[in-house]
C-alpha cells in the first residue's frame, strides 16, 4: 500500500507511452485541419486534403464540442461506478484483514486463558499445547498472505517456519493448506478437550473462532477468485481511449495548437482514473495501491509472539513509500 503522498512525476513516467501517443495524435489532428481548411497558414495551396474536405462536407467546425462533451459526461458515470466497485472490494478485504487481526488476538487470549488448564494436567504440556495452537495459526495467517498473492513457494515456506517438518509437509500436499490447518488445528485442540487440558464449553467457543476464521479464509477467496465482470474492465479502458481519440476534433477549430496540451490533460486524467479503478479490483496482490498483507501478518505474529514471551520480529517498514 502507498503510504506515502502521490506523486506527479512517477505518475507520468508510469503513463508516458499514453501521453506520448494522444500527444502525437493531437498534433496530427491539427496540422490535418489546418492543411485541409487553412492551408494557406502553411504557405500552401489548396490541395487534396481540401479536395476532400469539401468533397466530405467536412465544416472547420469539426465535431461539435457537445457531442464529446456528452459523451466525456457519460464516461464520467462509468468510471464513476466502477471506481465505486472496485474500491468497495478493497475496502471490504481491508475489513476482513481487520477482523483476522482481532479474532488472532482473541485466539491467542484463549489458548494462553483456557489450554492447559483442565484437572490432573502438569503445566508443561500445556505451555506446549499454547505454542503449538498459537504457532499454527501464525502459519495459518502467513499461509493465507501467500494463497491470495499466489505464491505456492512462499507459502510452503511460511508454513515451514511454525510447524514440524512432518506436519508442513502433510499439509503442502493438500490442494487447500489453510483448509487443512484449521482442520488439523480443531482436532488438536478436541484431543486436549478429550485429554481434559481444555473444558468441555472453553472447547466450543475455541472452535466458534475456527469457524470465524473458515470464514474469513472464505470471504478472502471469493473477492479474489470473482474478479468484476470483465466488461466493466474492458468498456471504460475502450471509451476512455475514444474519447481521447475524438477530443482534438472538437478542439481544434476554437485553440488551434492549443488542442494538443489541453486534449492530452484531459485525456490523461480520464485514463487516470480508468487505472485507478483496475488497480484496486484484486486488493490481496503486491500492486502498491494493494492492501499491506504482509505488514497486517506481521502485525498479528509480533502480538502473538509477545504473547507467548517469544522473540518479536521487527514491524514491516515502508520502502520507496510502499508498505507491502
Amino acid at each position: 500500500m502507498l503510504v506515502d503522498r502521490l506523486r506527479l512525476f512517477p505518475l507520468l513516467r508510469f503513463m508516458w507511452p499514453q501521453i506520448f501517443g494522444f500527444t502525437l495524435w493531437s498534433a496530427c489532428v491539427v496540422v490535418l485541419h489546418t492543411l485541409g481548411h487553412y492551408p494557406e497558414r502553411f504557405g500552401v495551396e489548396a490541395g487534396l486534403l481540401t479536395e476532400l474536405s469539401d468533397w466530405l462536407a467536412w465544416t472547420s467546425v469539426g465535431i461539435p464540442f457537445s457531442a464529446i462533451a456528452a459523451l466525456g459526461g457519460a464516461l464520467a458515470i462509468f468510471l464513476g461506478f466502477r471506481n465505486n466497485s472496485a474500491y468497495d472490494r478493497w475496502w471490504e478485504g481491508r475489513k476482513i484483514w481487520g477482523a483476522l487481526v482481532n479474532d488472532s488476538r482473541s485466539w491467542a487470549r484463549q489458548v494462553i486463558a483456557w489450554c492447559g488448564t483442565g484437572r490432573g494436567r502438569a503445566e508443561p504440556p500445556g505451555i506446549e499445547l499454547r505454542r503449538e495452537l498459537i504457532h499454527r495459526h501464525l502459519a495459518f495467517v502467513h499461509a493465507l498472505v501467500h494463497h491470495l498473492r499466489g505464491e505456492p513457494v512462499l507459502l510452503r515456506e511460511a508454513v515451514g517456519r511454525f510447524l514440524s517438518s512432518d506436519e508442513a509437509k502433510a499439509v503442502g500436499a493438500t490442494p487447500n493448506a489453510l483448509t487443512a490447518l484449521l482442520i488439523q488445528q480443531g482436532r488438536r485442540v478436541a484431543q486436549a478437550r478429550d485429554a481434559e487440558q481444555i473444558e468441555h464449553f472453553r472447547h466450543l467457543a475455541m472452535d466458534e473462532m475456527l469457524t470465524r476464521l473458515s470464514d474469513i479464509q472464505g470471504r478472502c477467496e471469493r473477492i479474489k477468485n470473482t474478479p468484476l465482470p470483465r466488461q466493466y474492465d474492458a468498456f471504460p479502458r475502450w471509451f476512455a481511449f475514444i474519447y481521447g481519440t475524438l477530443l482534438p476534433f472538437g478542439l481544434v477549430e476554437p485553440i488551434g495548437w492549443g488542442t494538443v496540451p489541453i486534449s492530452v490533460v484531459i485525456t490523461w486524467i480520464f485514463l487516470c482514473l480508468e487505472a485507478s479503478g483496475r488497480v484496486i479490483e484484486n486488493p490481496f496482490t503486491t500492486h502498491p495501491a494493494a492492501l499491506p498483507l504482509t505488514s497486517l501478518s506481521l502485525v498479528i505474529e509480533r502480538d502473538l509472539r509477545a504473547a507467548l514471551a517469544e522473540p518479536v520480529p521487527d514491524a514491516a517498514q515502508p520502502v520507496n513509500g510502499i508498505l507491502l
